[in-house]
């Protein structure tokens, strides 16, 4: 056998299989592996978004809950401070009223002293609620809004 025979013989065959290898085989190869990579990438940015989703999910039912509470108990105080205002009002009248009857002064004067004082008090409780819990729930806003950024 010729030596030079056999390698253009072997080159022939090996470049017909490239071809071969080229034409049919390479393409549909290609073709699955970009597939599975933008499936890939598909399955990665939907997971982000489901991150995102879930938290921004989380921080929406966090800001719920705390709305409610406080619309819950700034309708209290404000019903506790109508109340109030209505008693110190009903108060008045009947000091009023006492004064027009002629009862002994120091008498109403002491009641009327102790009724106001107690009035004061509860209305200093109030405010001072109302300021804690607008503080709590501000603080508590800006720490999920800084979490969020």
């Amino acid at each position: 056998m010729n030596l030079n025979a056999t390698l253009f013989a072997q080159m022939v065959v090996f470049f017909i299989l490239w071809w071969v290898v080229a034409k049919f085989v390479w393409p549909p190869l290609v073709k699955a592996l970009d597939e599975r990579a933008t499936k890939v990438a598909d399955g990665l940015a939907a997971a982000e978004r489901g991150k995102a989703d879930l938290e921004s999910a989380k921080k929406n039912a966090l800001s719920k809950h705390y709305q409610k509470h406080v619309t819950k108990v700034l309708s209290v105080l404000l019903m506790q401070r109508s109340a109030l205002n209505n008693q110190r009002k009903k108060l008045k009248l009947t000091h009023k009223l006492k004064q027009r009857a002629l009862l002994p002064k120091l008498k109403q004067k002491q009641s009327n002293k102790y009724l106001v004082q107690e009035m004061r008090l509860e209305l200093k409780w109030l405010h001072w609620l109302l300021r804690v819990l607008s503080k709590f729930c501000v603080v508590k806003l800006m720490q999920k809004c800084t979490q969020a950024c």
